[in-house]
């Protein structure tokens, strides 16, 4: 026997690909658990000096429980850890000091785009970064999909605010 891999035994089809996930999907489990686990401790950190937004949950449904519970909007975001644009976004837009006084008062939810596509497409997120502002009973009110500015971030999220005091019988702020 060779000691060596060659080209063929490195390679494998979709089939053998899904055959070795389905006899091994625990550590594919540990895997994704890993993934969900380090991406809220990457955007807690606050890495690059600013604070950054105060993630509270790394599971859309535990989110929006609680959401419920405390009668609040929830701001879900959806990344992949590899996107440079997505890296931009966090430093120059989730990091800004507005953007963050108006998601502490949400329910704040980092998601791996890759793990939770269904969930992305039900706001009509196609891409990273991805945003969306839901009611505590899931409804859309706003969303963004690519970088976005500070500006229409700012923009989008009062909106939402806006339009969900309206809905709770409260008057506007401001």
């Amino acid at each position: 026997m060779n000691k060596f891999i060659s080209r063929r035994s490195v390679s494998c089809s979709a089939r053998e690909l899904a055959g070795i996930l389905r006899t091994r999907s625990w550590p594919l489990a540990r895997l994704v658990s890993l993934a969900v686990l380090a991406t809220a401790a990457v955007l807690s950190s606050g890495c690059g000096g600013k604070p950054g937004i105060n993630w509270r949950f790394t599971s859309y449904e535990d989110g929006l429980v609680q959401a419920e519970r405390e009668k609040k909007l929830t701001f879900v975001y959806f990344r992949d850890w590899y996107s440079a644009e997505c890296a931009r976004f966090e430093e120059e837009v989730l990091k800004d000091s507005q953007v963050r006084g108006l998601t502490n008062d949400m329910v704040s939810i980092p998601l791996e785009f890759f793990w939770v596509r269904t969930l992305a497409r039900e706001f009509s997120i196609r891409k990273v970064p991805g945003w969306a502002v839901v009611t505590p009973a899931g409804k859309l009110l706003v969303r963004g999909e690519g970088y976005t500015s500070v500006a229409e971030v700012l923009a989008a999220l009062r909106a939402a605010q806006e339009d969900f005091r309206r809905s709770q019988g409260a008057r506007p702020a401001g």
